[in-house]
């Protein structure tokens, strides 16, 4: 984790046509890991 994965996070978010996949993602890791 960290820096490297800061940097993945930031690579990715840059991408607007990702964004709606990292949602779904965020969403689908919380639903395993609440709170």
């Amino acid at each position: 984790m960290g820096k490297a994965f800061g940097e993945a996070l930031a690579s990715l978010y840059a991408n607007e046509g990702e964004m709606t996949t990292i949602a779904v993602r965020i969403a689908n890791v919380n639903e395993f890991h609440p709170g």
